[in-house]
């Protein structure tokens, strides 16, 4: 059991990843955007962080992983975005971010790279 902090700006798929890493067993915080979730991060000090890269408000989503990753070395960070580019993809490899989903994704993609943040903390290939 590890303790996931997800962050979506979208309140469906936020409670979507809830219900389905909860059912996991894993024990889940969600933030709407960033200020919250680096305000839940502070007392919840996730194992795991899987954030949306574009959240309404400051700071989006890779200040947020760069911060949380700056708190919590090792951290590992998934990534997940609607609107893919390789400029993104490439500051998502500068945070060493373990896996960079692109929606929609299934949920056997979002396991998997669960499951990988779980025994692999280590930056994306």
């Amino acid at each position: 059991m590890a303790r996931v902090l997800v962050v979506d700006d979208e309140a469906d798929y936020r409670l979507h990843l809830d219900e389905i890493v909860s059912a996991e067993g894993h024990v889940v915080e969600t933030a709407e955007h960033g200020r919250r979730a680096l305000e839940i991060a502070e007392s919840f000090c996730p194992e795991v962080l899987i954030v949306d890269l574009l959240l309404g408000g400051e700071p989006d989503g890779m200040r947020v992983a760069g911060t949380l990753r700056d708190s919590f070395p090792g951290l590992p960070i998934i990534i997940m975005t609607g609107y893919p580019s390789a400029e993104a993809k490439v500051q998502a490899r500068k945070l060493h971010a373990l896996d960079f989903l692109e929606k929609p994704f299934c949920t056997d993609e979002l396991l998997h790279a669960l499951r990988r943040a779980l025994t692999k903390p280590t930056g994306l290939s």
